[in-house]
């Protein structure tokens, strides 16, 4: 088995689709994704322009709270023309009039759910100042501040707990993700290697050999295993060194990589001993990687997914292995938060080599 291990190594050393497959295209998709979503902060400025036609003593005080609040970014402005020029022109989405005490949020149709979050805040902050206002009068005819105070208490308070210590950016995102999905790409290689062998007929003379069958199909396996582990060392190595991307519990992700490696090569060689042509096993390759990073979150966070999508994704490895890397990775997970995902990949490992190892015989009789 060992000479099968060093033979299949030197083999894929020289194949430069492998090269082309497991580092350079993973490495392009990392890099061009995280140049689009990298730079997005976690919170959206929602823009809004103001206004003021007839001022009162509460307009400044308005738009100073206004000016408080982080998600907007505010622009008085000073203007003879319409709302619906300005809007019509093109120059801004949203803009709140000021009329004495009449406020009016005018918005383009195509930023609706940007105009309802604006109203929100505005309606807000009217409020307040109203509260503010009502308090004060009270105040002034009311000796005693802590019944004022108590008059004029909300009846809930409301407090945001967040339940992770780190919050999950768009980098530390992509980086697993786009790890996870190529590992399977890994498949390729391995339907190729196989049916070379069987055309070359290196298979059927292994066949008639000394040596047990099961020797080749374990070095190939392992072979495979070691190259996807070092793909997965090098992406995330990648995503550490270039992207400032948190590795986590080492321990941990080097588990979570061997099982992943494991379970991706187990599919990749059910693949090879099931299929005959090179693009059968191409296009299976490429429904399952490609369809399983959709449903499985690695293109977007799943939380974003419909929820049949969201009840699909525990049917796939690639949900499992990326779920696990996000709690290492963004959450200081360790051997035992992933042990859930662990289990499930050696699962999915222990399925696909059993329903392998049955059909080998088959494999070797087409090579006979």
């Amino acid at each position: 088995m060992s000479a099968h291990l060093s033979l299949e190594l030197k083999k894929m050393l020289r194949d430069k689709g492998l090269v082309f497959w497991t580092l350079l295209l993973p490495i392009f998709f990392i890099v061009i994704f995280a140049s689009i979503f990298g730079n997005q902060s976690n919170t959206t400025s929602l823009s809004l322009h103001v206004v003021v036609t007839e001022p009162t003593t509460l307009t400044a005080p308005f738009i100073e709270q206004l000016e408080y609040i982080d998600s907007i970014d505010l622009e008085q402005i000073e203007t003879t023309n319409s709302a619906t020029e300005l809007l019509e022109s093109g120059e801004i989405s949203t803009l709140l009039e000021m009329n004495g005490e009449q406020l009016t949020l005018h918005y383009d149709d195509s930023q609706q759910d940007t105009a309802g979050a604006l109203y929100g805040i505005v309606d807000n902050v009217s409020q307040h100042l109203h509260l503010q206002a009502s308090q004060q009068n009270v105040s002034n005819y009311v000796d005693d501040e802590a019944t004022t105070e108590e008059w004029f208490a909300a009846p809930f308070q409301l407090e945001a707990v967040s339940i992770n210590e780190q919050s999950v950016d768009a980098i530390t995102h992509i980086v697993p993700g786009y790890a996870v999905m190529f590992t399977f790409f890994i498949c390729i290689s391995m339907v190729s290697s196989f049916l070379k062998d069987l055309r070359q007929g290196m298979v059927s003379r292994l066949a008639t050999s000394p040596k047990h069958p099961l020797h080749y199909l374990l070095g190939k396996w392992l072979a495979f295993i070691v190259v996807v582990m070092l793909q997965i060392v090098i992406l995330l190595g990648f995503g550490w060194l270039v992207y400032d991307v948190q590795i986590g519990n080492l321990i941990a992700i080097f588990t979570l990589s061997l099982f992943l490696s494991m379970t991706a090569t187990a599919i990749g060689l059910l693949i090879s001993v099931a299929v005959r042509s090179e693009n059968s096993g191409i296009a299976i390759t490429q429904v399952l990687a490609l369809g399983g990073a959709i449903v499985s979150g690695l293109w977007m966070p799943i939380e974003f997914m419909p929820s049949f999508v969201q009840q699909a994704s525990v049917f796939f490895p690639q949900y499992w292995a990326h779920q696990a890397f996000l709690d290492v990775m963004a959450s200081s997970g360790t051997i035992l938060s992933i042990l859930p995902s662990l289990l499930i990949l050696l699962v999915f490992t222990t399925v696909c080599l059993a329903i392998a190892l049955f059909l080998y015989p088959r494999f070797l009789r087409d090579a006979a």
